[in-house]
């Protein structure tokens, strides 16, 4: 089993707080496994710029599962590999911690979307019902799915209603690009040498 990288510090779109029980599928399959997910809705424009997985006891999530960000009209918008070699990202729920992908920024405007990861008979473990959430306030969830077909259906966009609350994935904000290092010392130097130049006209 490969060791995760050190936890990191990231801005979650929904993380999970407290409550749930540990749901391990019994008919997801062994060979493609099935897709469950959650649809929200997004008020104001938001960038995203990866995909995590939970990962219940953070010590792994069995086999690598594949992840995915759908657009209402069904678009798959990005997908990723997540496994224990991931990148780990701490949780409010100390049961367990989030596993991250990178993907590539995505600008999500107001309107609905869905995310939904892959699982398998047994692995990894969801965290089901009766759960507490945080989100960013500019999302809501709206209803919690499974992808149509049955075991090894694989990752297919979540568009089937699952009675159940099930939190296999979720997303990452991206963060402002800060100012290039070089462009704040550049203008420290230029500040420098204008203030040379007074002192030297002053002389």
């Amino acid at each position: 089993m490969a060791i995760a990288a050190p936890a990191a510090h990231a801005e979650l779109v929904l993380d999970l707080t407290g409550g749930g029980t540990v749901f391990p599928c019994g008919g997801c399959g062994d060979a493609s496994g099935r897709t469950f997910g959650w649809e929200f809705t997004v008020s104001g424009t938001i960038t995203v710029d990866g995909i995590g997985v939970w990962d219940e006891g953070a010590d792994g999530i069995g086999p690598d599962v594949l992840a995915g960000l759908w657009n209402d009209a069904g678009t798959l918008l990005a997908s990723v590999t997540i496994g224990n070699g991931s990148t780990s990202v701490a949780s409010a729920l100390v049961a367990g911690e989030w596993l991250f992908e990178s993907i590539a920024a995505q600008v999500l405007n107001p309107g609905t979307y869905r995310v939904g990861s892959v699982f398998y008979n047994l692995t990894p473990l969801a965290r089901v019902d009766s759960l507490t959430l945080s989100t960013i306030p500019e999302i809501s969830v709206v209803r919690h799915l499974v992808g149509p077909g049955g075991a090894n259906s694989g990752l297919a966009d979540p568009t089937d209603t699952f009675g159940n609350q099930v939190y296999g994935p979720t997303l990452r904000l991206a963060m402002p690009a800060s100012e290039p290092a070089g462009l704040a010392l550049a203008a420290v130097g230029l500040v420098g040498l204008t203030a040379l130049r007074r002192r030297a006209r002053v002389g």
